[in-house]
């Protein structure tokens, strides 16, 4: 257990990199369970990182695709994890993959909830990778350090039953769902992407540090429970 880095020269060869190991783990997991889980997220890089995955030949009807964190806003709106997941991913050679999402017609994200934890209680857990980036607060999933102490405590803490938490944090409008802590924890593996080099010098701070509240995403650094791969790029592509 504990964190390997891995470092590309390029923020392309990262993308190439890392979509030849999830294949070989969907492959793996296929052939070992009949089936692959796998935790994504939204953001930019995950973007990139979807359009090359949707490419590749895989048995996509046999992999489960689970958000790991999502904005209150309807499946369609260009804010939603869910419209980057569909429009990027679920694509091509990958419109066969199933996807477990985390927004709800309900009118709040805590009306949501218990519908949320349903869904999430019918994944074949464990995951068999988890894809999280970290945001420039030291943010991963919607673990943000801004959220109300006792959200973010509650999210945070490793013997907690609950797989997804509400989360208002102060620098964003709009509601956050995440997964907790034990939830991304449930996982063979988890592959935490650093891009560029304001994210890497964000991720060395965190590496330093022990404050998990100031940066929660030392909370998937520090634990010993699933080995993390570290993918860096200080280069920035155009």
């Amino acid at each position: 257990m504990g964190v390997t880095e891995h470092h590309s020269i390029s923020v392309d060869q990262m993308v190439e990199t890392l979509s030849m190991m999830i294949a070989t783990t969907v492959d793996d997991a296929i052939v070992r369970r009949g089936i692959a889980v796998l935790g994504v997220s939204g953001g930019r890089f995950p973007g990139r990182l979807f359009q090359a995955l949707a490419t590749l030949p895989l048995s996509w009807d046999k992999v489960v695709l689970v958000l790991v964190d999502e904005r209150w806003v309807d499946p369609d709106d260009p804010d939603s994890n869910e419209h980057l997941v569909r429009s990027r991913l679920r694509v091509h050679h990958a419109e066969a993959a199933q996807l477990v999402g985390l927004k709800t017609p309900d009118a709040s994200a805590e009306a949501g909830l218990p519908a949320i934890e349903a869904a999430l209680g019918r994944v074949a857990f464990p995951f068999d990778l988890v894809m999280l980036g970290m945001g420039e607060d030291g943010h991963t999933a919607s673990l943000f350090p801004s959220a109300p102490r006792n959200e973010l405590i509650a999210a945070l803490d490793p013997a907690g039953r609950a797989k997804a938490a509400v989360l208002h944090p102060t620098v964003t409008p709009l509601t956050r769902i995440s997964l907790t802590l034990p939830a991304l924890l449930n996982s063979r593996k988890i592959i935490l992407h650093i891009p560029g080099p304001e994210k890497s010098r964000i991720y060395r701070t965190a590496r330093q540090g022990r404050d998990v509240e100031a940066m929660p995403v030392r909370a998937i650094l520090q634990q010993t429970q699933v080995p993390v791969e570290v993918h860096l790029c200080d280069r920035e592509n155009p």
